[in-house]
């Protein structure tokens, strides 16, 4: 519909810049109604309407409503979380906690796996994000936030392959 204005507001915007003097009175209300009429019709053509489908901001925010509200493959406690992987469900204290990583590891020039790395004082975890298996990992970020008091940002370590690996919390020694 857009391109059919846009063309019938051409020809006339054309006829009217051909027959009359644009400098005053109707034709130059003409002229400048087609400009106004041009601009939002080409520029409805140019945006993505069609490709956004679902995208409005109200869905984006619901969909991320819900991923940080999905404990995944976590459950929390008051004084820590249970990881469970596989048939396995382990029990970790929030003070056993001596680090915390989030890497990125690159295998093909766009092929990558993501995921985040916890280590105690007994065991280290890795959970990698690339599957429905994983989800929850969004909430575990803001659940270290809020039990673990993280002191300072560190920078990413970048591999010669491109990986990088994260440090998201380091247990200070007191």
């Amino acid at each position: 519909m857009a391109k059919v204005i846009t063309f019938f507001t051409s020809i006339i915007l054309i006829y009217i810049i051909y027959n009359y003097p644009v400098n005053k009175g109707y034709p130059l209300l003409g002229f400048l109604l087609c400009l106004i009429v041009l601009s939002f019709s080409a520029s409805k053509i140019y945006s993505d309407y069609k490709k956004m489908g679902d995208e409005t901001f109200e869905n984006v925010e619901k969909n991320t409503d819900k991923i940080l509200k999905n404990n995944g493959i976590f459950e929390y406690k008051n004084d820590g979380f249970s990881i469970k992987q596989g048939n396995t469900l382990d029990f970790v204290k929030w003070i056993d906690v001596e680090s915390i990583s989030h890497f990125e590891l690159k295998m093909l020039k766009k092929v990558s796996q993501n995921g985040i790395e916890i280590v105690t004082n007994k065991k280290i975890y890795k959970i990698h994000n690339n599957d429905e298996q994983t989800i929850g990992i969004e909430k575990f970020e803001n659940e270290v936030n809020k039990n673990l008091s993280i002191e300072k940002l560190y920078d990413s370590e970048v591999l010669s392959d491109g990986s990088s690996k994260t440090l998201l919390y380091q247990k200070t020694l007191n």
